[in-house]
């Protein structure tokens, strides 16, 4: 018998996927032939630090700790960031608050307090002196409406990625 023969048989009855008949064979052969038994003792050998290695290595608590600090971190990086965008959105709204706010008191002042008569409503004048714009002001306007383009262009990209800064 070829030693591939032999092993394929000693790794059937190693796995448990022989016949009951074959296996009480082989147990025989294992027993009463040095050769088998060779054979059986390096395929359990190896099988045995296949399974050794094949074993996930448990970490230890330092480990698990440095993990979760560097989430803790994150998480308190992220909670900042997003306090700092509350806090600059509730300033930009409450300067326009504020404009509009003194907006309509100038203009009720102007218009000589609260009355619904469109008659006694009168906008000041305002002269706008007339402006020559030099001959490369299209071309300013292009470039400023591509850059605009190309920042929308990226914003949606990054919505669409989930990329951010």
């Amino acid at each position: 018998m070829q030693q591939e023969e032999m092993e394929i048989q000693l790794w059937e009855y190693i796995d448990g996927t022989c016949t009951a008949e074959q296996r009480s064979r082989i147990s025989a052969l294992i027993a009463n032939d040095v050769e088998w038994k060779a054979c059986y003792e390096d395929l359990l050998l190896f099988q045995h630090s296949v399974q050794a290695d094949a074993l996930p290595e448990l970490t230890t608590a330092n480990f698990t700790e440095n993990v979760m600090n560097v989430l803790d971190a994150s998480a308190k990086r992220l909670a900042a960031r997003k306090r700092m965008l509350t806090l600059f959105i509730r300033i930009i709204a409450a300067f326009f608050i504020v404009s509009i706010i003194l907006l309509l008191s100038y203009a009720f002042i102007e218009a000589g307090g609260i009355s619904f008569s469109p008659s006694e409503y009168q906008l000041p004048k305002i002269k706008v002196p007339e402006v020559q714009l030099p001959g490369y002001t299209p071309f300013i306007a292009g470039l400023l409406a591509v850059i605009m383009l190309l920042a929308a262009f990226d914003k949606m990209l990054r919505k669409k990625t989930g990329y951010r800064l």
